[in-house]
């Protein structure tokens, strides 16, 4: 074995380093996550909605107007786009949570029937990794601020 005398304040300074690059590496992907989700609710706030496929909502007669197959679900309520939470957990980050109230949420999302279905979660932000260009940002943020 060997022991190099005087190591001690180098190994605490890559340790402080380590925990630093960890903080700024969560800090950007949970960035990005808040992007993924601001995405989200833009889309379901602009999703045209069908005027001839309304459904009654209340009994006091109000009506909801869905949208169109394949797009994103139209909002009226606003629970939907409320479950859409962006949160740092001991996992990670945790971005929306499907199986949640509302219950609906899954449904619409993975629906089997193509006329049923209005990707709002898994499908988008799969499709929003593909260009999120995460590791340019990534690096892009330890550069500024290592």
């Amino acid at each position: 074995m060997v022991q190099i005398i005087g190591m001690e304040p180098f190994i605490g300074f890559l340790g402080k380093m380590a925990d630093e690059t960890h903080k700024i590496v969560e800090d950007e992907v949970f960035k990005i996550a808040s992007d993924f989700r601001n995405k989200i609710a833009q889309g379901m706030r602009d999703t045209p909605k069908n005027p001839k496929n309304k459904v009654r909502r209340t009994k006091s007669g109000l009506y909801h107007y869905r949208s169109y197959p394949g797009n994103y679900p139209a909002i009226d309520s606003g629970r939907l786009l409320g479950s859409i939470k962006v949160s740092k957990e001991e996992e990670g980050i945790m971005l929306g949570s499907i199986q949640k109230d509302p219950a609906y949420g899954l449904f619409l999302d993975q629906a089997k029937q193509e006329k049923r279905k209005r990707p709002w979660l898994i499908e988008p932000v799969g499709e929003m990794m593909k260009s999120a260009n995460i590791e340019s940002r990534i690096i892009d943020s330890l550069k500024r601020k290592l």
